[in-house]
C-alpha cells in the first residue's frame, strides 16, 4: 500500500483546482499548463497555450493536448537539399509556379502506381517498424482524391506496394507544421439560439453547437454540474468545458 503526501497526492490528481484571486490574468495558470506538457513529452512541446487565449476567472475546466508527429527519416542512400517548383496547377503553369526547399535522394526505395494513377511512397524512420506513406494523386483536382479517401481506401493503396524495392531519384519537399489551437476563438461566433428559429435550416441540425460545451453558462449540463452520473459511465461528474488547447507539430527531418 502507497500512502502520498497531502502535496504529493494533489500533484497525482487528474483534475486540479486553481486560484484566480492571486493571478487575475491567468499567467501562473499558462506557465503550468505549459510546463506540464513539456515534462511530459520530454521537451519536445513547450507552448500549447496561445498567450491571446488565457484561461479567464470564468473557467471551470482547462484540458490541454498535444500530438508530436516529428518523423525522421532513415534515407536509403545520400540527400542533398535542393530547391524546386512547387505549381498550383496541374497543367504546371509557370505564372502560379513558386520555389521551395526539398530533399532528394537516389536510391532503393519501395513504391507503385496503382490502377487509378496514384503514386504511392514508403520511407523508412529511423525508429523500427515505424513507417511514412506519401500519397501523390495525378489528376487535375486533388480534392476529388481526398473526397473519395478513407481509412479502407489506403490501406489498399498500401498493400499494392510490392515487397521488393526499386531503384529511385525522388524529391520530397520540406516542410513543417507547427500549430497551436485555441477552440474557444474557433466556436465563439457560433450562436445556439438558431437552433430553435431555424432547425431545418441549420447546418447542424438537429445536434447542438458545440460551443455550448465550452460555457458553464450554456452548458445543457450545466444545471448538474458536480453532480455524479451512473446511468452510462458508472460514478463520475460530468463538468462544462471552458477551455480546450491543442498543439500539433509536423516534420520530416
Amino acid at each position: 500500500m502507497i500512502v502520498f503526501e497531502p502535496e504529493e497526492k494533489m500533484k497525482k490528481e487528474v483534475v486540479q483546482t486553481l486560484c484566480f484571486q492571486m493571478d487575475p490574468i491567468g499567467q501562473t495558470l499558462v506557465n503550468e499548463m505549459n510546463k506540464n506538457i513539456k515534462e511530459t513529452t520530454q521537451g519536445t512541446m513547450e507552448h500549447v497555450v496561445r498567450r491571446d487565449l488565457q484561461p479567464k476567472q470564468k473557467a471551470r475546466l482547462a484540458l490541454i493536448t498535444s500530438f508530436n508527429s516529428m518523423f525522421y527519416w532513415k534515407p536509403p542512400g545520400q540527400i542533398t537539399e535542393v530547391e524546386t517548383f512547387f505549381y498550383e496547377t496541374y497543367e504546371k503553369n509557370v505564372d502560379t509556379r513558386s520555389v521551395i526547399k526539398a530533399y532528394r535522394c537516389d536510391g532503393l526505395f519501395r513504391t507503385c502506381l496503382t490502377r487509378d494513377n496514384i503514386r504511392v511512397l514508403e520511407l523508412d524512420s529511423e525508429i523500427d517498424g515505424l513507417k511514412m506513406y506519401l500519397f501523390q494523386p495525378r489528376m487535375f483536382f486533388s480534392k476529388d482524391f481526398l473526397k473519395l479517401l478513407n481509412g479502407k481506401q489506403l490501406r489498399h493503396y498500401i498493400t499494392q506496394i510490392g515487397s521488393q524495392p526499386i531503384r529511385q531519384s525522388i524529391i520530397i519537399p520540406r516542410f513543417s507544421i507547427n500549430s497551436p489551437v485555441g477552440l474557444r476563438s474557433v466556436f465563439a461566433l457560433c450562436k445556439p439560439i438558431y437552433h430553435f428559429i431555424f432547425k431545418n435550416k441549420h447546418p447542424q441540425f438537429p445536434y447542438p453547437c458545440i460551443a455550448r460545451i465550452f460555457s458553464p453558462d450554456k452548458a445543457e449540463f450545466g444545471m448538474i454540474y458536480g453532480k455524479a452520473s451512473r446511468e452510462n459511465f458508472g460514478p463520475c461528474h460530468i463538468y462544462p468545458l471552458w477551455d480546450y488547447y491543442h498543439k500539433t507539430k509536423m516534420a520530416v527531418c
